[in-house]
């Protein structure tokens, strides 16, 4: 084989190297951001982040409840907090893990509902791991947020991942 020859087929080599081990879930950590409810100008906006944390998987969830400010006739929509009383705003995660047999995702964990001890428009709270709760495989994040509105309690989700665990 020629020097030439030899640096083509060397660099053709690297090049399937990188794209055979390259996917989405070999990212540092996948966050997704969403508004997940809208109403009348009134607002969940929620993100969720999955990442390696300590090798076993870290896990956020956030929401942040807004409503409209008002000019006039004229209004920003989802722009300032919208307070919840005590117990009407809950959020939680839910680890999903990757199960081939069944081709889906399948609850692995989750984590009790948080809410807030006092008036509120937004929670966050993680979850870090030294090791995979359900062994090495594929997981998704999934945050869960309720809010009781006009009595009714509404429930959205959002997912972030997949990404592979452990580290």
């Amino acid at each position: 084989m020629t020097a030439p020859t030899r640096t083509v087929f060397s660099l053709c080599l690297a090049v399937l190297f990188l794209l055979s081990n390259s996917s989405a879930a070999s990212a540092h950590f996948i966050k997704t951001h969403d508004t997940v409810w809208e109403e009348f100008g009134k607002c969940a906006k929620m993100t969720t982040e999955i990442s390696h944390g300590q090798g076993g998987g870290f896990f956020e969830a956030e929401v942040a409840m807004t409503k409209p400010l008002s000019f006039g006739p004229d209004q920003i929509e989802c722009y300032r907090p919208w307070e919840f009383a005590p117990g009407r705003l809950k959020l939680r995660i839910k680890i999903l893990k990757w199960d081939s047999a069944q081709r889906k995702y399948i609850l692995c964990a989750r984590s009790t509902w948080v809410t807030a001890d006092e008036n509120a428009s937004k929670l966050q709270f993680d979850l870090n791991f030294a090791e995979p709760l359900c062994g090495p495989g594929a997981y998704k994040s999934r945050a869960v947020v309720k809010f009781k509105k006009n009595g009714v309690w509404i429930k959205e989700t959002l997912d972030a991942g997949p990404h592979y665990l452990p580290a």
